[in-house]
């Protein structure tokens, strides 16, 4: 009788443990954006995701092999048209 009445308390928190995991993974929130993506996707993403053929714009894939360094001086060093600022 002892040992049944363990194994039924190691069934009763076994799932309680489960019930406690499935709970608390429900609660976690969904990933979001960070501040670079939201940035990108609201100022860039037009000319940069599907440049136009006579367009100077490197494609996203482009941007991301350059550093921060490179896309801040393109920022600000005029390479990007001053109507897009």
């Amino acid at each position: 009788m002892r040992r049944r009445a363990k194994i039924g308390l190691l069934i009763m928190r076994i799932a309680f443990l489960m019930t406690v995991a499935a709970i608390t993974s429900a609660l976690v929130p969904a990933p979001r954006q960070n501040e670079g993506e939201l940035l990108y996707d609201g100022a860039c993403a037009t000319c940069h995701d599907a440049p136009a053929a006579n367009s100077r714009a490197p494609q996203k894939d482009a941007l991301k092999q350059r550093s921060p360094e490179a896309i801040v001086d393109a920022l600000t060093g005029g390479a990007i048209p001053r109507r897009m600022m």
